[in-house]
């Protein structure tokens, strides 16, 4: 039961933004999967043994190491945004274009709240 539906969900997982790609452990994020609970359950739903019960597995990820983890990362791919500058040098204007700036938002919700 652990390595069917634990493993695959506590490997690390891949975040790709323009190109460059981090990695997220979830025990970092405080993964966890009630295992010892769902195999409670499946006693309780049919406690005869030999026979086989689907019962789901508790699993949560805490949200604000997630978000903490998450800006912490953002901030290497942000880009500052400048604005366009004229300055005079002597009779010659010299013009800096303007650059766009770039913000990741962790707050937005793209995650589901359960796995």
């Amino acid at each position: 039961m652990f390595d069917q539906f634990v493993t695959p969900r506590r490997a690390p997982l891949q975040v790709t933004f323009r190109g460059k790609s981090f990695t997220i452990a979830p025990d970092a994020v405080g993964y966890r999967a009630d295992v010892d609970g769902a195999i409670m359950r499946a006693f309780q739903v049919f406690p005869v043994p030999g026979t086989t019960e689907d019962v789901p597995v508790t699993q949560t990820i805490r949200r604000a190491k997630l978000r903490n983890v998450l800006t912490w990362r953002a901030t290497q791919f942000e880009v500052n945004g400048k604005d366009a500058l004229v300055v005079m040098r002597g009779m010659q204007p010299i013009i800096r274009r303007a650059v766009l700036g770039s913000e990741i938002n962790v707050r937005w919700r793209w995650w589901s709240p359960r796995w």
